[in-house]
């Protein structure tokens, strides 16, 4: 009797075990071992949880590599894919926590900022700015540097993530329209987005 409980239980700790791997891979982007857009919604319905209790401020920033297209027309695929995971190793090491950085898809990431305004969300765009503008990356034996491009709403009383998600997004395509490297912000007393922060550097001067 005791053997055979013993046997059930390990069967279900296995279970669990796998259960929780596949959780897990679920909310796992298998390129860049970042989260992906599924744990970003998730963190999303979360922060919005806390808002309508508690009105804790949060934002989310868009992110968009510059000109990635010609990095893989000029390189190849494999390379780009290269590329990916090293933008993401530098985005990780630019943030802060809890900011909670996923890849959105494509080459697009994505930042969640819980318990943060458009203030401390502009000054998180300037950090990763200027990271990227002072890192080298390395492409084939060349030395490039890479810009992104941002763009970044917080959350006011009338909107859902999904509305959310749409603002930022438009903030990043006027930031691109801008001149790229630069971020963007949605200015909800106004109604539309806000190129406040030019690029950071000139990368042809570095």
């Amino acid at each position: 009797m005791d053997a055979e409980l013993g046997r059930v239980r390990s069967i279900l700790a296995e279970q669990k075990k796998q259960l929780l791997l596949s959780q897990a891979e679920a909310r796992t982007d298998v390129l860049t071992g970042l989260f992906n857009r599924r744990a970003m919604n998730d963190w999303l319905d979360r922060c919005l949880k806390r808002y309508q209790m508690n009105n804790e401020a949060y934002c989310l920033m868009l992110i968009d590599i510059d000109d990635f297209k010609m990095i893989n027309d000029d390189f190849g695929h494999v390379e780009g894919d290269r590329v990916l995971r090293q933008v993401a190793e530098v985005l990780g090491a630019s943030l802060k926590s809890p900011h909670q950085l996923a890849r959105y898809g494509g080459d697009e990431f994505s930042i969640v900022l819980p318990a943060s305004d458009i203030c401390v969300a502009q000054m998180s765009g300037i950090q990763v700015l200027e990271s990227f503008a002072k890192h080298k990356f390395v492409i084939e034996n060349q030395i490039r540097h890479i810009t992104l491009t941002i763009g970044i709403a917080e959350q006011t009383e009338e909107l859902e993530n999904l509305d959310l998600v749409k603002r930022a997004d438009e903030c990043l395509i006027a930031a691109k329209s801008a001149g790229k490297n630069r971020c963007c912000y949605f200015d909800h007393v106004i109604g539309f987005p806000v190129t406040a922060l030019p690029a950071v550097f000139s990368v042809d001067s570095l």
